[in-house]
């Protein structure tokens, strides 16, 4: 059977937030069958290893077990390349599915287009975003446009950035289609919870990369993505 939807993330030492995710996942979900999930875990987190290596409620669950990388998106960008989904839709562990039936929905606006270039924007409760708030964090692209662009989000931002920097690229050619998928990103919806975020020792670590190595992400030269994608349209 082939496959619509290739979800993917990267988690750390968050068994609790991320058991809810694949929970909603699993509960909104039409068809789990035509859906795969890549989650990449470091090998010295015992206790999310074993809880995903007794997950079995997705039947297309992939775990890639890999040393603490240095830069968030290089994991991000090989389990794109792993895939096989006609759709390649990244996460966080900290975010619950909203709408239910969303790939059923989503496959009846836009399963004809899914051979195309194209980025499908997700609506997500995020209350910190930086700028504007047009940008979703968990974008959608379609094969095409992954592999027109050579990676699902740029490898130059080591944590947080990419998600604007591919909204700008998609942005910019007029590619953006709307979906009516919803996700709660919990640790981000309310100052409380953005509060307890900044406590979360895997949270603070993916913020220090930042900053150590900051790019910013709403100046960054996108000129050769976007003659990548207007030569391929």
């Amino acid at each position: 059977m082939s496959i619509d939807y290739s979800l993917f993330l990267n988690t750390r030492q968050r068994v609790s937030v991320l058991s809810n995710l694949l929970d909603s996942i699993v509960n909104t979900t039409y068809n789990i069958d035509k859906l795969e999930l890549l989650i990449t875990v470091d090998d010295d987190d015992t206790q999310s290893i074993e809880f995903l290596q007794s997950y079995y409620a997705i039947p297309n669950l992939k775990l890639i077990i890999k040393p603490r990388p240095s830069n968030l998106h290089t994991n991000i960008n090989q389990m794109a390349s792993q895939s096989v989904g006609s759709f390649l839709f990244v996460l966080n562990d900290d975010v619950v599915f909203l709408t239910q039936h969303w790939d059923k929905i989503t496959n009846q606006f836009y399963q004809d287009r899914k051979n195309d270039i194209y980025y499908l924007a997700t609506t997500d409760t995020s209350i910190d975003k930086t700028k504007n708030t047009q940008y979703p964090s968990f974008p959608i692209l379609t094969r095409k446009a992954y592999n027109t662009l050579g990676y699902f989000m740029s490898d130059k931002f080591v944590s947080h950035g990419g998600d604007v920097h591919l909204w700008r690229i998609f942005n910019s050619v007029d590619r953006i289609l709307k979906t009516p998928i919803v996700l709660d990103h919990v640790m981000h919806n309310s100052q409380h919870n953005i509060q307890q975020m900044r406590k979360d020792s895997t949270a603070k670590e993916a913020i220090e990369m930042t900053f150590n190595n900051f790019v910013n992400c709403w100046d960054e030269d996108i000129t050769k993505e976007i003659k990548l994608i207007e030569d391929a349209i």
